[in-house]
């Protein structure tokens, strides 16, 4: 199985497009893996989130329940 990641920028007073596209890629993927990080810069703040998702077809690994 091979991955992708993708990358989006989601700022905090104007988002709601990047949000839309985010939602979106979630919703139409097998999603292997989420990061996020909030980069507070005044009126330029925002969250930078990083999505892996699955590019062929094949056996997810098992869930890792904590």
């Amino acid at each position: 199985m091979t991955n992708e990641l993708h990358f989006f920028t989601i700022h905090a007073l104007d988002g709601r497009a990047a949000q839309d596209e985010l939602n979106g890629l979630l919703a139409q993927h097998r999603v292997l893996t989420t990061e996020k990080q909030w980069l507070a810069a005044g009126l330029e703040s925002h969250w930078v989130v990083c999505v892996g998702t699955a590019t062929s077809p094949g056996a997810l690994r098992d869930a890792v329940v904590p």
